[in-house]
């Protein structure tokens, strides 16, 4: 998924990166104690961990658990440099449901861009000729 020009603003901004040093640790709420290997070049840059093999993962902790709890997966995916599906289990970790307070207001500020009913029924009913056509024609 290309990445956007311009996030949506975060409603909780600022977020700042916990003060540390490279080789300073910090407890993370996915992995504990780990120690800093470096920060990130991300809008917002981060923390993360030393990992033998692999991207290292950024330290959940102090304002990106505030963001994970806040923003959009969408936004905090753009801003600190990380996939959806990592937020994902960021969320999974702090017990944090689907909606946040920034799922919320996206979802407000785009209603009005979503589509009618009628033009969802025609979609639908178009989407299941396809599939009767596709199993049809796969024997």
């Amino acid at each position: 998924m290309p990445r956007e020009p311009t996030p949506p603003a975060l409603i909780g901004a600022p977020y700042k990166a916990p003060a540390c040093d490279v080789g300073s640790s910090l407890v993370c709420k996915r992995f504990g104690r780990q120690t800093v290997g470096g920060f990130t070049a991300a809008p917002i840059p981060w923390p993360y961990a030393t990992r033998q093999g692999g991207k290292p993962p950024l330290i959940l902790c102090d304002d990106l658990i505030r963001a994970v709890r806040t923003e959009t997966a969408g936004n905090i995916a753009w801003y600190w440099g990380v996939t959806r599906w990592t937020v994902h289990h960021w969320r999974r970790v702090l017990g944090v449901g689907r909606f946040t307070e920034g799922t919320m207001r996206r979802w407000q500020e785009l209603r009005p861009q979503k589509l009618t009913r009628d033009v969802n029924r025609k979609a639908q009913a178009a989407s299941v000729v396809a599939r009767r056509n596709n199993k049809t024609t796969d024997h």
